[in-house]
């Protein structure tokens, strides 16, 4: 049902404009998105640019700084209607993501965590008057998340994939663990660890990005004591060990990659967050590997990881030490013309079927 032209126009809205494409990185992340691959590793190897320059000034928004690897925000503005001091504002993109909903006091709002290369139409509405607009987001290969209190956390969709189609966004998100490392008496744990941040942290996180799965792929003494997501009781947590780098691909790695890319398979499962303990090594490695399986490029491959260095500062964090061992190892064990093909081959030795590549690739790309 759509209201009259003139009814839609009693509030007027003044930013966005109406199908103005606004930004979702920050000016920081968009110039480290720009340099070359050499250019990146060398930045990522050098203890100044990390420390002091990488993901540096972070955007700060009425007063307050925002974390280097948060997304950028976008700011809604309407006219005030006299006599009102409340607005229900509403953001949903045309693929159905609803990226905003709730009343405001005053005429802005400042919004994040929206989808890339998306349709956005937003409302304002107040005592049965209403303005209606839209924007698009810019087409950017990596949606960057904000999970209050949980580091490090993004969307592995967004980058274009076989061919050329776009990897499915609010599908898979990858972050940094949901509890606080278990307690130990010297080797011996003693108690789970406490959930990060605040109750309502938690339920945001869960209800914006509509979580389902929590995949926990932590092993050992990490996972003591955790029978259930500290996310809620309305996630469920499944617990499936992953290595890292070399390891992620080796002998160990195919067992571990079959369990999990078989639990994959389960459509229901979806919207699933997977996670290590800090989110770069195993948790890089097992998105390197599904990204792979997906077609993104190498490119991208190696920046999906990358992004890491906007939570992990360190320049000791570097793709010498760490990530040349992924692709290295892949390669070795599994020559092939292209990194995908590469993926796939590891895939078929873990006992996984060209079906459930198949499979994995229609729940996971466009069109």
């Amino acid at each position: 049902f759509l209201l009259p032209a003139a009814a839609c126009a009693d509030i007027e809205l003044v930013a966005p404009k109406k199908g103005e494409t606004v930004p979702v990185v920050t000016e920081a992340q968009r110039a480290f998105l720009n340099l070359s691959p050499a250019e990146k590793r060398a930045k990522f190897a050098d203890k100044d640019y990390r420390r002091k320059e990488m993901g540096l000034p972070a955007e700060v928004v009425d007063g307050v700084t925002r974390k280097t690897w948060w997304p950028k925000t976008t700011r809604l503005e309407w006219k005030a209607k006299d006599g009102v001091s409340v607005y229900d504002v509403k953001v949903v993109g045309r693929n159905g993501d609803l990226a905003f909903d709730q009343c405001v006091t005053g005429t802005t709002v400042v919004i994040d965590n929206l989808m890339v290369a998306t349709d956005y139409d937003w409302t304002v509405s107040a005592k049965g008057e209403k303005g209606m607009s839209n924007f698009r987001t810019e087409d950017v290969p990596l949606r960057l998340c904000r999970f209050p209190s949980v580091g490090n956390a993004r969307d592995i969709g967004g980058a274009k994939g076989l061919e050329g189609r776009r990897v499915k966004q609010g599908m898979i998100y990858r972050s940094q663990r949901f509890n606080e490392k278990t307690h130990m008496e010297g080797k011996k744990p003693v108690a789970v660890g406490e959930p990060l941040g605040t109750p309502e942290d938690r339920a945001y996180i869960v209800r914006r990005f509509g979580l389902k799965t929590d995949l926990d792929i932590r092993a050992g003494d990490e996972l003591y004591g955790l029978v259930e997501s500290p996310l809620g009781n309305g996630v469920n947590l499944v617990k499936l060990n992953f290595g890292a780098y070399k390891g992620a691909v080796g002998d160990y790695g195919k067992i571990y990659f079959k369990k999990i890319f078989k639990f994959l398979q389960d459509e229901s499962a979806y919207p699933v967050v997977f996670h290590c303990s800090a989110g770069q090594d195993r948790t890089g490695s097992l998105a390197y590997v599904l990204e792979a399986l997906l077609g993104v490029d190498d490119e991208h491959l190696a920046d999906e990881w990358a992004y890491t260095g906007f939570y992990n500062r360190s320049h000791g964090f570097c793709h010498a030490k760490f990530y040349d061992a992924l692709p290295r190892e892949l390669k070795k064990r599994y020559p092939a013309p292209t990194t995908r093909e590469s993926a796939e081959a590891f895939a078929r030795a873990a006992g996984i079927t060209d079906e459930e590549i198949s499979k994995f690739r229609k729940l996971m790309l466009e069109g």
